[in-house]
C-alpha cells in the first residue's frame, strides 16, 4: 500500500480501495521501525548473498 501526502484525497481513496480507512491502514501497516527495516536487510542482503 502507498500513501500519498494529504491535500488532494488520494491517501483516503486507496486504503478505502482495499476496504480500510486510512487510520486503520496506518494502525496495522504503518509501524515500521528502524529495527525492522534492519532486520529486514539483513534477510534479503542474505539472500542476494551481500554483507
Amino acid at each position: 500500500m502507498r500513501r500519498f501526502p494529504s491535500g488532494d484525497g488520494v491517501a483516503s481513496v486507496e486504503p478505502a480501495w482495499h476496504g480500510h480507512t486510512e487510520r486503520m491502514t496506518q494502525a496495522a501497516y504503518g509501524r515500521v521501525t528502524d529495527d525492522r527495516r534492519t532486520a529486514a536487510s539483513a534477510v534479503f542482503s542474505a539472500a542476494v548473498g551481500q554483507t
